[in-house]
């Protein structure tokens, strides 16, 4: 019987011809480490002996347009605890995602704890907050934006607008949107009241969508958001005024207060270090900030584009262990980007929860004494080019099996042509055999006995 579980040997395959980028602010780091990871990512390490100092950088091709970076929720939904970004990408792959790397994205925090910031997740929101901090949005198409994207939204009931104080938040109070990234959790407030409504087409960020009222709960009870549901919770006031009734129409606008079409992927970080190639001079009051400890050096996350907007760069510094690496400042780390090209830059969770995986193995030092650390989002770099077109080779052993049973194990390997494993399922693959006595049945390689056969060489290929 052929197991879907495959384990493989990791392997990384190193171009030995660097080019180094030109470091104009600091002289001491040096590019040690250059690999081509995928179509149009590449894999970068930096090092500064002096400091120590030691870097890790994903960069991606926006120009191929099967090239993606996907925002995703730890465990699937807000409220289901953390989880490392090495177990998301993980469960990514298993899903059928071809991820080239990972990061960690927002700072996380709240009761029950979830990321800080808005989320929009393959188009559609995840998350809506009204907070004042720097953001990282990309379009369907490719284009990225860092920016003021603070959520907006409203209903419009007949001739009145409603003002939406969140999506999927139980920290604001007022008139809050839930769907199903929420989670199965007993959120219902006593003070509230809930419509649930179903959308008349397919929602659309930045645009108003026309949805129905499917039913009304006025009485405290343990409502469960499913895949597909949609809810509205109400204070008494404002229920009591505008007599909702099943069956009724509204029209509710869920944007962003920088408009930009087709947003695809929108997470949070805090602060933005780089607009148009420059720096503050301060980052102190920048989105806030006071704490200098947190301005010094630290381990960090980030994420940026160069100007003409056709590479994105997705990078973790270590820190916080002396002799491996120490950090970096704001500042520092500011400076280094923009001299490898970077026109704008959003600093996201950095500390312990700094994390950059090529596919789902780490390949920084998390400082934590207890190793990597869960998180509640995560970004993904993907290829969406058919598996067919990424894998070099198959292996089968045995490939071939002396006939006793009518069911069959084997097991299958393949690699893709950077170097790493791939992770296969039965969904992907066409199995066939010598004399075609053989075939794929409830997951398990069959024998046909009406013909003659004593051994069977086994024939895969991925599918096209």
């Amino acid at each position: 019987m052929f197991r879907g579980k495959i384990f493989f040997k990791f392997l990384l395959v190193i171009i030995f011809q660097f080019t180094s980028f030109t470091l104009s602010y600091n002289s001491n780091i040096d590019t040690v480490k250059i690999v081509e990871v995928g179509p149009g990512f590449i894999y970068y390490e930096f090092v500064d002996t002096t400091g120590p100092i030691h870097i890790y950088m994903l960069e991606m091709d926006l120009t191929i347009p099967t090239n993606k970076i996907k925002a995703r929720i730890a465990n699937d939904f807000l409220n289901k605890g953390g989880e490392k970004t090495s177990d998301l990408a993980e469960r990514m792959i298993e899903k059928g995602e071809f991820v080239i790397g990972a990061v960690n994205t927002d700072f996380f925090g709240g009761k029950p704890r979830q990321a800080e910031n808005s989320m929009i997740i393959d188009g559609e929101y995840a998350k809506g907050v009204i907070l004042n901090r720097g953001m990282f949005a990309i379009t369907e198409s490719n284009i990225p934006f860092i920016g003021d994207f603070q959520f907006d939204g409203h209903i419009l009931f007949y001739d009145d607008t409603l003002q939406l104080n969140s999506i999927n938040s139980l920290t604001t109070k007022g008139v809050n949107f839930y769907n199903y990234n929420f989670s199965g959790t007993d959120f219902i407030d006593s003070t509230d009241n809930y419509l649930k409504v179903n959308p008349k087409n397919l929602i659309e960020i930045n645009s108003i969508n026309e949805f129905v009222i499917e039913n009304i709960f006025t009485e405290r009870n343990k409502l469960y958001i499913q895949n597909g549901d949609y809810w509205i919770s109400l204070n008494n006031a404002i229920f009591k005024k505008y007599n909702f009734k099943p069956g009724e129409k509204l029209n509710i606008y869920l944007g962003t207060k920088k408009i930009v079409d087709d947003i695809y992927t929108l997470v949070g970080g805090l602060p933005t270090l780089v607009t148009k190639g420059k720096r503050p001079e301060s980052f102190i009051g920048t989105e806030r900030l006071t704490s200098k400890g947190f301005i010094g050096k630290n381990p960090r996350t980030v994420i940026g584009y160069n100007k003409e907007k056709t590479k994105l760069y997705a990078a973790a510094i270590d820190g916080r262990q002396k002799t491996h690496s120490i950090g970096m400042s704001l500042y520092e780390l500011s400076d280094f980007m923009i001299s490898i090209g970077c026109y704008d830059l959003l600093n996201l969770d950095g500390g312990g929860s700094t994390t950059i995986t090529l596919r789902d193995s780490v390949v920084n030092s998390p400082s934590d004494k207890t190793g990597e650390r869960k998180v509640y989002n995560s970004l993904l770099l993907v290829t969406e080019e058919p598996k067919e077109n990424l894998i070099s080779f198959f292996d089968i052993k045995p490939d071939t099996i002396s006939i006793s049973e009518s069911s069959i194990g084997f097991n299958i390997s393949a690699e893709d042509k950077w170097g790493f494993p791939v992770h296969l399922k039965n969904k992907d693959m066409l199995y066939h055999s010598e004399g075609g006595v053989a075939y794929l049945k409830n997951d398990s390689l069959s024998v046909n006995f009406s013909q003659s056969v004593t051994a069977l060489k086994i024939v895969v290929a991925c599918k096209s």
